[in-house]
């Protein structure tokens, strides 16, 4: 492989990983929160490193209160369940 190629390669590497930093979504189920959490309903925090109890919170994020069962998604806010 040319160092020319490997030079195009490395920059277009770098430019898509910029791309998704910038345009990857906020919010959304597709967003990420790196955010402490903390319930709607009793204010309790929610641990950091979760346990899901269902398969949408496996699959989307999200808690299940341990102090008032209420269930919130990855940013906090209360969801049907």
């Amino acid at each position: 492989m040319s160092m020319t190629a490997l030079f195009l390669a490395i920059v277009a590497s770098v430019v898509t990983l910029l791309l998704i930093a910038k345009f990857w979504p906020r919010s959304g189920k597709m967003g990420i929160n790196l955010k402490a959490v903390q319930c709607p309903s009793c204010g309790a925090p929610q641990p950091a490193v979760r346990v899901p109890r269902s398969l949408r919170e496996v699959l989307w994020g999200g808690w299940t209160c341990s102090k008032c069962r209420c269930q919130m998604d990855k940013y906090g806010a209360p969801i049907e369940p």
